[in-house]
């Protein structure tokens, strides 16, 4: 069964660190100190599991002007399975529903495609995330989506 878990701050983060440092440190090669920061003990980190082993984690924080989804990872054995898209879209439910007036994220430029389809836009200007070039992505919590993945191509809305 798969289920998914709120982890508040850093407390009884031990399974978030384990997911991040599998993918991001040990897969990718990106420096501890990049994937971990200062928004971690703020943030909101959704860590989802199929009967009780965990598969994928991202947060939620706010960074003094708006929320911000990021650091969305899963295993390498449990790709391919829609799991990132859940996780996009529990951040992105959870950001709407404290009524977060626009969403935004730092995103490898090959995975604009994935959050657009949220309804999220490139801003102008690239930057980095974890040491790496990124593209800017936000979305106005009105022009949010979340599409149909029924195989119908709809539109779907929040």
């Amino acid at each position: 069964m798969i289920y998914s878990r709120w982890i508040h701050g850093t407390k009884d983060f031990d399974t978030v660190r384990a997911l991040r440092t599998a993918v991001f440190v040990d897969e990718l090669g990106i420096p501890k100190e990049a994937v971990f920061d200062g928004f971690d003990p703020a943030a909101m980190h959704v860590v989802l599991f199929d009967d009780g082993e965990p598969l994928g984690t991202g947060r939620l924080y706010h960074d003094g002007e708006a929320f911000c989804i990021g650091r969305i990872c899963v295993l390498i054995n449990r790709r391919g399975q829609g799991f990132g898209d859940m996780i996009a879209r529990v951040l992105l439910d959870r950001a709407l529903n404290m009524h977060a007036p626009r969403i935004r994220l730092n995103t490898p430029p090959e995975y604009a495609g994935f959050y657009k389809k949220f309804g999220f836009s490139v801003l102008e200007g690239a930057c980095e995330e974890a040491g790496r070039p990124a593209a800017r992505m936000e979305v106005p919590a009105q022009d949010a989506v979340f599409p149909s993945t029924c195989g119908h191509g709809g539109g779907g809305g929040r």
